[in-house]
């Protein structure tokens, strides 16, 4: 079935998505030096602040040590090597989808609990 998908869609794959993840980290980093309070609690989706379901994606560590530049190095050379094994489209399929699922469980899990 995904074949499929990647037929009729595969040009609308964005490449090097891990290259803008990482430069989305470290925008929201320097966002968040300029302004800490900015960025809130995810319940604050479901009271109108729909931008929260796109901006905790670049929310950065509090601080930036070494271990955050270790782990932006391993972001990237992962999703460049998972980029070149499965492909563009499928690679932009498993990130985005990962993303979609995280705020769909962080609801559920809100409007439950």
């Amino acid at each position: 079935m995904i074949s499929n998908f990647e037929r009729k869609y595969g040009k609308y794959a964005i490449k090097n998505l891990t290259l803008y993840l990482i430069a989305g980290y470290v925008i929201g980093y320097m966002v968040s030096l300029v302004n800490p309070t900015l960025y809130g609690l995810p319940y604050m989706i479901l009271h109108g602040q729909i931008w929260r379901i796109v901006t905790w994606v670049l929310t950065m560590p509090e601080e930036l040590s070494i271990f955050t530049i270790i782990m932006l190095i391993l972001y990237y050379q992962l999703g460049q090597t998972l980029e070149r094994t499965w492909g563009t489209y499928r690679y932009n399929v498993y990130l985005i989808s990962g993303l979609i699922f995280t705020v769909v469980g962080a609801i559920v899990l809100y409007v439950v609990l």
